[in-house]
């Protein structure tokens, strides 16, 4: 099945689905797969996919380049702790998938990623019998959150476009400055919400016609992530 693919599909990853019974049933069975891989090509990639934090020995001997050891609901994935010997190796080599989350629970996993100890996180909304047969309403900010650390500022800009959509239509601009004022504009509403000397305002048509202040920066935050996680 191997030399079928690497001939006729050009595959580069492979993925050992269910590698915990492949190497219960015989380990040897799965360091041969992965060096047979390895030998029609070394640019060739190998996902083992356990599911959970396995022995070490998955990548010492190595059996994968790469591990999922997690793939589960948020339910669950908020009690996960890595093993103190998965820090004996890049960070990039994890992988962890997490089905059943909220937008707002995708931005506190992808907030963990040093804690939880994972290089490549994928969270979707989608659910059981099959959470991977659509992508998750909140892609454009998943990938947004996966390439950059959001400070407090670009905190509030998301969390206020998620909650109050009506109001602050997701703006695919960058911030802006202006007298001192970190902001977005929405066209499509006509607001704006502005960050300046620690305190956040907003102003347009839903707020009057003069700048109005929210509060500070800090309290906003607390405020708009206690109504995200409700």
């Amino acid at each position: 099945m191997v030399l079928l693919f690497t001939q006729y599909f050009g595959v580069c990853p492979f993925v050992l689905d269910e590698t915990m019974r492949i190497l219960f049933e015989s380990f040897l069975a799965g360091f041969a797969i992965y060096n047979y891989i390895k030998n029609k090509g070394s640019h060739y990639s190998v996902t083992g996919d356990p599911g959970v934090v396995p022995d070490e020995i998955y990548l010492s001997k190595p059996v994968a380049d790469n591990l999922v050891v997690f793939q589960g609901s948020m339910r669950n994935y908020v009690n996960f702790k890595p093993e103190q010997w998965q820090r004996n190796y890049p960070k990039d080599r994890f992988i962890h998938i997490v089905y059943s989350a909220t937008w707002y629970q995708m931005m506190q996993a992808f907030s963990q990623t040093d804690i939880n100890y994972v290089g490549n996180l994928y969270v979707t909304d989608d659910s059981l019998p099959n959470p991977y047969d659509s992508l998750p309403q909140y892609g454009e900010l998943e990938l947004k959150m996966a390439t950059i650390t959001p400070n407090k500022e670009q905190k509030i800009f998301i969390y206020a476009e998620q909650l109050f959509p009506q109001y602050f239509s997701p703006a695919n601009v960058a911030n802006q400055q202006f007298d001192g004022f970190t902001y977005r504009y929405y066209p499509t509403t006509n607001a704006y919400i502005g960050i300046k000397n620690g305190d956040v305002f907003v102003l347009g048509d839903a707020f009057g016609q003069s700048i109005r202040r929210i509060d500070t920066m800090e309290n906003t935050l607390q405020i708009l992530e206690s109504t995200a996680g409700s």
